[in-house]
């Protein structure tokens, strides 16, 4: 890092203690603290992302973002050795990709959107709807997620802008075939299951996270049920609480929060 980094890195951890802490810096350096400047970061980010001006008419369509997650899933799989045997990208039929491997063949489900952690997730009714569909003709069904983030406009979708990717591999569908209890259940692992480490367990990151957002909002009708010992769902409260934060929470209070 060469000195105007170093002081450029210095002036906005100075912002974030003077807007954070004042004069008080006794808890700076904590993992408390590093978890809130992380999230300060993240806001900042935000910040930043929303002052980039840009025309409405620059937006992605619903449909040039289903094109584009579909372009990146045929690649990926052409990388994986994969045959591609037919694409489909009109938006609203499925499968978008049928390919082959090892003398198996797959409908492949793909979603793109937003890298906002919505696009870990499918539509079970439809997947079931297509699971059987691949099953009669002797197929397994994949979903791929497409995660996009515009570069300097967050999830603000511009045209020919510069992107990160936030893909992890195909997903194997057949999950959706099981009884309805246990399918539940493999659901809500399947949204948290980033936020777990090797051993299954939340990763220290995520439990700071959800420590802060409690101690940060104590009168919360959440935080509230929580504390009370309560089995809810995130969806009954009727109130505005980010899709991380709520997988987060979930993660911690598994046999608690659910957003269904």
């Amino acid at each position: 890092m060469n000195n105007n980094m170093k002081e450029k890195a210095q002036e906005i951890y100075s912002q974030y203690v003077t807007e954070t802490y004042g004069d008080d810096l006794s808890k700076c350096g904590t993992l408390e603290d590093i978890a809130r400047f992380k999230a300060w970061l993240e806001k900042r980010k935000q910040n930043l992302n929303h002052s980039v001006p840009f025309q409405e008419s620059d937006l992605l369509t619903r449909e040039e973002i289903h094109e584009f997650g579909i372009r990146i899933i045929y690649d990926y799989a052409k990388k994986e050795g994969y045959e591609i045997l037919d694409v489909e990208q009109r938006i609203d039929k499925l499968p978008q990709l049928i390919i082959r491997k090892d003398g198996k063949t797959f409908f492949v489900m793909v979603k793109s959107g937003p890298a906002d952690g919505t696009h870990l997730t499918y539509d079970k009714d439809i997947a079931l709807q297509y699971y059987r569909t691949a099953e009669k003709h002797g197929c397994e069904l994949l979903f791929a997620g497409v995660g996009l983030s515009c570069i300097g406009y967050g999830n603000n979708l511009l045209r020919e802008k510069p992107y990160n990717v936030d893909f992890r591999g195909f997903e194997d569908v057949s999950i959706i075939g099981i009884e309805p209890e246990q399918l539940m259940a493999f659901e809500k692992y399947k949204r948290i299951k980033w936020n777990l480490d090797s051993d299954k367990k939340p990763k220290s990151e995520v439990k700071i996270r959800v420590n802060n957002w409690l101690l940060e909002n104590p009168n919360h009708a959440i935080t509230r049920k929580i504390i009370n010992g309560e089995v809810f769902n995130v969806k009954d409260l009727n109130t505005s609480v980010s899709y991380d934060i709520v997988t987060d929470l979930m993660t911690i209070y598994f046999n608690q929060v659910y957003d269904e």
